[in-house]
């Protein structure tokens, strides 16, 4: 039993170490236009309240700006803070109106003028419970 628990502890180490590594293109590909939403994460279920949405955007070359949709409707295009870069990270302090589903997009536009694939997720606004 010893054994099979060493045994069990350094397989995992060994799985979070190399998770922790550099993530690294092949050579010779690029990164294409990206997006990505950190918060809020898809499925969750919040209140209703002012909540800052955050996402990341990023391409092999500049990124100009990050556009952020709620329900199909264009809320924010969002300026790279950072100017030149070719990653970075955009918040917007978004209030939902009512309670019910909302579908949350962003994507990026690079220096070229051209858009990324959207990243989505879909949260819920739910009434608060006594």
């Amino acid at each position: 039993m010893k054994n099979f628990c060493f045994l069990t502890l350094i397989v995992c180490s060994v799985l979070m170490i190399s998770a922790c590594g550099k993530n690294s293109t092949p050579p010779g590909s690029e990164v294409r236009l990206q997006s990505w939403i950190d918060a809020p994460l898809d499925g969750m279920r919040l209140p209703l309240a002012p909540y800052i949405i955050v996402f990341h955007i990023t391409d092999s070359n500049a990124v100009t700006s990050g556009e952020l949709t709620i329900n199909g409707n264009i809320v924010a295009e969002i300026p790279n803070p950072e100017g030149d870069t070719n990653y970075t990270v955009l918040t917007y302090n978004w209030q939902p109106m009512d309670y019910g589903i909302y579908t949350i997009a962003t994507r990026a536009k690079g220096s070229a003028g051209d858009w990324g694939d959207y990243a989505k997720v879909v949260v819920e606004i739910v009434k608060p419970t006594v």
